[in-house]
């Protein structure tokens, strides 16, 4: 077993399987097989307890995931990853064992009923239960095939195909290649040899073979029990060593403070009559005891690490960078660094650039008149900010639509904000005026909303996909996506129905159309009957938008269900 660092009861399982692997080109006494299942209910054991080892982590793993899956839940799915691939390969190893106690065993009717095997009893059988452990004659044609020329039709063959697409998927979740390469060296189920061309060097023959000569081409049944057991037991090691790998990942990147104050940063110090005072109320947590290095060069735009020789360092007060530089006229430019300490020890450079304004200037402003555009059936929010006017005192007038009264919106800093609401296609005119004479007026473009976009999970474009994440996900939803800029619960929008295409059970096509955008019980049941590596296709799907038209969605989805 590799990987982890094997126990004394681990090394002496080992030891034990290889002395008696090679005194089977000996003799099978009575003797050899009692020692067999010997080290086949070590080797069971020691699974269990292994298993119990690796459902701690993924505990672990959980609890961390819930209390923070910003930072953990990246490493929580990755580790489930690892486990739904290590389950599916111990589950095909115990599938193989179970055949192979079929062919070799003959019908006997403990393990099998009415003439048919006996799945669920085969999973928990050992060699103890077993009668025909110094056969091989099975064995080898079920592992080997018939002869030479069937040889790729044996199921060792198989068996060396799935180990190596394993050992390449689960280390796949590591971040580096060089992560990857270290793990490979170190977990089992190898299918090459030491040998330059990958060969192994067989005591009984005397000769270098493959690995699948290697393991099956001359044992019989007890000790096939016990290499299966022991190819599941490097499984899970294996599993064991990438999630340790992947835990360690949680937390490491986590920085530790022992102080942290409030900070209020206001947009202005200086407020006109009428306006409104603005600022970023915060918590600021520090570490008072390695208060991070800061450079700065006033005059530049951006940092340039060239700069450094140069630069001048903050002071440090109550345990934070403080910077006090003395105006001049005009804009004045700024730019530097922030040295910080990470977790491992190394110092990470943050770089920052500023500008501030040596005397007040006049207001100016500038507008991309393209891209002034209202949709209809929709409250537009549009701000009206006039110096020197309060913002309950501002009046909208429009041409072409409506606008509700003024109202103090936090998302627009308090700016008095209109719901303007046009009333047909083409272009509407807003006149706003102020107390103090002040006016301004604009002229936008109206347009409909666009047709959204539908999803499944989440996700517009899809390849393949599980039927426990398509049932996880239970529904399509349409929105307008992350491209467009607008966003809230006033752009929902309903699915009203669509067509789900589907292979039929026993072959062909089948369409439904289903009410509504949720899946259900007649859809899921569907979705379950569907064979593996088939097409879904959703389409011809209707919605409902915030301006009340029914209309069809941008896309369609199809995808390979797995």
């Amino acid at each position: 077993m590799a990987g982890a660092k094997e126990t004394p009861r681990q090394k002496m399982i080992g030891m034990m399987y290889l002395v008696l692997t090679a005194l089977l080109a000996l003799n099978v006494s009575s003797e050899i097989l009692n020692a067999f299942k010997i080290v086949d209910e070590s080797i069971i054991e020691t699974n269990k307890n292994f298993e119990k080892k690796i459902n701690e982590t993924y505990t672990a793993f959980s609890l961390a995931a819930m209390d923070d899956p910003g930072k953990n839940q990246k490493w929580f799915d990755k580790a489930q990853y690892v486990k739904e691939l290590t389950d599916h390969l111990v589950d095909s190893l115990i599938e193989v064992r179970s055949e192979l106690i079929w062919i070799t065993e003959g019908k006997n009717d403990k393990y099998f009923i009415n003439g048919q095997i006996d799945r669920e009893a085969l999973k928990n059988i050992t060699t103890s239960d077993l009668f025909a452990l110094d056969k091989n004659d099975g064995p080898v044609r079920y592992f080997m095939g018939k002869n030479e020329h069937d040889r790729n039709n044996g199921v060792a063959v198989k068996l060396k195909k799935m180990f190596d697409r394993y050992r390449q998927q689960v280390v796949s979740v590591l971040e580096t290649e060089e992560q990857q390469a270290s793990l490979l060296q170190k977990i089992g189920l190898n299918t090459e040899g030491p040998d330059k061309n990958g060969k192994f060097k067989s005591k009984s023959k005397g000769k270098l073979v493959d690995w699948e000569d290697y393991y099956f081409g001359e044992t019989i049944l007890a000790a096939d029990i016990v290499i299966l057991n022991n190819f599941i037991q490097e499984a899970r090691n294996a599993e064991y060593d990438i999630i340790s790998s992947l835990r360690s990942e949680v937390g490491a990147t986590d920085f530790k403070f022992n102080s942290i104050v409030a900070k209020i940063i206001p947009d202005s110090k200086s407020v006109i009559v009428g306006d409104y005072y603005r600022a970023y109320a915060s918590v600021v947590a520090f570490d008072t005891t390695d208060a991070p290095e800061v450079l700065y060069q006033l005059g530049a735009k951006e940092w340039d690490p060239s700069m450094e020789s140069s630069a001048k360092r903050s002071e440090i007060k109550d345990g934070i960078p403080y910077l006090e530089i003395q105006s001049g006229m005009g804009e004045q430019y700024l730019a530097g660094v922030i040295k910080v300490r990470q977790p491992d020890g190394s110092l990470k450079d943050y770089t920052f650039s500023d500008v501030f304004y040596g005397q007040a200037k006049g207001a100016g402003s500038i507008v991309n008149d393209e891209l002034k555009v209202l949709y209809m059936g929709y409250n537009n929010a549009i701000a009206v900010d006039i110096p020197g006017s309060r913002k309950e005192s501002i009046t909208c007038s429009v041409t072409g639509g409506s606008a509700a009264p003024p109202t103090r919106d936090n998302s627009f800093s308090g700016r008095a904000v209109f719901r303007v609401n046009p009333t047909g296609l083409g272009d509407i005119t807003l006149t706003a005026s102020g107390s103090d004479g002040g006016s301004a007026t604009s002229v936008f473009k109206v347009r409909e909303l666009p047709a959204p976009l539908v999803t499944l999970g989440g996700e517009t474009k899809l390849r393949t996909l599980s039927k426990s994440a398509i049932l996880s996900a239970g529904r399509l939803e349409a929105s307008l996506g992350k491209d467009f800029l607008l966003s809230g619960d006033q752009f929902k929008y309903t699915i009203i129905e669509f067509t789900m295409q589907y292979p039929r059970t026993g072959g062909g096509i089948s369409q439904q159309t289903i009410q509504g955008g949720s899946f259900n019980d007649q859809v899921k049941k569907y979705i379950n009957d569907m064979p593996s590596n088939t097409m879904l296709s959703f389409f011809d799907i209707k919605v409902k938008g915030p301006d009340g038209r029914i209309k069809e969605s941008q896309n369609t989805l199809s995808f390979t269900v797995q």
